[in-house]
């Protein structure tokens, strides 16, 4: 990134970057998006990004 380019907030984001930043398991995070409705983005079976939008709202704050 230089200082031209804005930075953006991701639509999406897989699962190891959501266990990094709330310091939880796979499992867990699957549990989540299970209980909360998390919209989804399917790749393949082994590739699933979530919408940020739905864990922010989960959350409440912004995290991303």
């Amino acid at each position: 990134m230089n200082k031209y380019t804005k930075y953006t907030k991701p639509l999406y984001v897989s699962n190891k970057e959501v266990q990094v930043k709330f310091n939880v398991t796979s499992k867990t995070i699957r549990r989540w998006a299970k209980e909360n409705n998390w919209t989804t983005l399917k790749i393949n079976p082994r590739v699933i990004r979530y919408k940020v939008e739905d864990i922010e709202t989960m959350v409440g704050c912004e995290i991303f």
